[in-house]
Formats: structure tokens, C-alpha cells, sequence
């Protein structure tokens, strides 16, 4: 099921944001729009380089310019709301 939550761990960042992108494209390619496609990660800053080189390069579309941290202020604001 697309809407399932995927965990995917591989050898190195690079190889994870290609697999990422690689099943970005695959949803898009099924209907789903890019703006309901999230990716999750503990800390994402080891990523945001690699993640605008390789999916310029795919085509996909990326905004990474908001970054809570797992259990920050804005997580815990939230909670109540779950």
C-alpha cells in the first residue's frame, strides 16, 4: 500500500536518497501528487545536499526548508492534536 509508512535503511545516504527517489517517481508515476509525498527522517540535515542534487537530476520536485526535531517544541505542540 502507498499510504504505508516504508522504513528503508541502506549502505550509505546516497544510495537511500536514489531508492527514495526512485519510489518518489514510481508514486508519481501512479497519480499520486508530489505535495502528498513525505519523507521522514530522524535528522534530515546529513541529507538535504544529496537530496536536491539527485532529485533535481530525477526531476522530483523537493522543499526541505522545514526541519522539527523528533520531539522538539513543534512536536510536542502537535501531540495533543493526535
Amino acid at each position: 500500500d502507498s499510504s504505508s509508512p516504508t522504513l528503508l535503511t541502506l549502505e550509505n545516504p546516497r544510495r537511500e536518497v536514489r531508492e527514495v527517489g526512485r519510489r518518489a517517481l514510481a508514486l508519481i508515476a501512479r497519480g499520486v501528487a508530489p505535495e502528498r509525498i513525505g519523507v521522514v527522517a530522524r535528522d534530515l540535515s546529513p541529507y538535504v545536499s544529496l537530496l536536491r542534487t539527485e532529485w533535481d537530476r530525477l526531476g522530483i520536485p523537493f522543499s526541505g526548508e522545514a526541519s522539527w526535531e523528533v520531539g522538539g517544541p513543534e512536536a510536542r505542540r502537535l501531540d495533543p492534536l493526535l
